[in-house]
């Protein structure tokens, strides 16, 4: 489902922005279809966002959202069309923030990877990450919605690649439609629990994969492999973790939980697996040897 925020944005419009010139306000044609967009855009920074998504802002500042553009169409008899444009660090910002839901609508092959539900089209490409919605649909509705969402999708020129982390995870398994990228404790901490405290040392610098597996019985496995700045800097969040997590781990790393399930980690260079909720231990361990090779953990 699209970011339940992002359908109230239109409630915020009133709210504007400060109306600068960009490029990326070239993505979206002002006219199409008969749809119109009569007034300024409203242009957002990093850190005026929350004018327009007071709650939200965070999710997209902790993806390094550099600018958004939001824009509504109108044509008369129908409700209004609102497209905002979500201009991200990199890629794999782009990734993330269109993944910070769970996306299972259909998908109508816009973009990198795109999801249709109700009145709401998103997608992904390169850098950029679109939603065009509208309060109610219906045919000419939807037709407007596509013809606005492609024509921002042909003016990207590159498709962009998703985080590399993505090609570590074993397919087998794997619920993809739940799968996550992160840079910090905050968003790691939305998408699944750890402490209150940055036991795993994120920040800016570090970026991480959150997924989740199926297990025969129970709640699904979940995995987060986390790539630091450099070797030492890993190998002290491990420690960390051990710590403060797993005192009562063994040599191996693992450890069996209050929720009678178990949880691991492994270190290689830069790398961190750790596996939470794993239903026996052999689980815990196969799951990390496809991810971060066989034997001991790197001390």
């Amino acid at each position: 489902m699209i970011l339940a925020v992002l359908f109230a944005a239109t409630q915020f419009y009133a709210q504007p922005g400060r109306k600068v010139e960009s490029d990326i306000e070239k993505l979206v044609p002002k006219n199409i279809s008969g749809w119109t967009a009569p007034a300024d855009d409203s242009v957002y920074s990093s850190a005026t966002l929350h004018q327009y998504i007071d709650g939200a802002s965070e999710i997209y500042r902790a993806l390094n959202v550099q600018r958004v553009v939001a824009r509504r169409y109108i044509k008369q008899g129908f409700p209004q069309i609102t497209a905002d444009i979500f201009k991200m660090k990199s890629p794999a910002d782009a990734f993330g923030a269109y993944h910070h839901d769970i996306r299972d609508g259909a998908d109508p092959h816009i973009g990198r990877e795109s999801e249709y539900d109700g009145a709401s089209l998103a997608f992904w490409k390169d850098r950029y990450v679109v939603y065009v919605t509208a309060a109610a649909a219906s045919e000419p509705v939807k037709a407007a919605i596509f013809a606005i969402g492609e024509a921002a999708a042909n003016a990207i020129p590159s498709d962009g690649d998703p985080p590399s982390l993505l090609d570590l995870l074993p397919p087998q398994g794997l619920l993809s439609a739940d799968t996550r990228y992160f840079h910090n404790h905050f968003l790691l901490n939305l998408y699944y629990y750890v402490s209150e405290k940055n036991l795993l040392n994120l920040d800016s610098d570090t970026e991480g994969v959150m997924a989740r597996y199926k297990t025969p019985d129970g709640p699904p496995m979940t995995c987060l492999i986390i790539r630091y700045p450099a070797e030492a800097a890993a190998r002290a969040a491990r420690s960390e973790f051990l710590r403060a997590y797993l005192p009562d781990a063994g040599s191996d790393d693992l450890a069996q939980t209050e929720n009678a399930r178990w949880t691991g980690i492994r270190m290689t260079d830069k790398l961190l697996c750790v596996v939470f909720d794993a239903p026996a231990k052999a689980d815990a361990i196969q799951l990390m040897d496809k991810i971060a090779g066989p034997g001991g953990t790197s001390k």
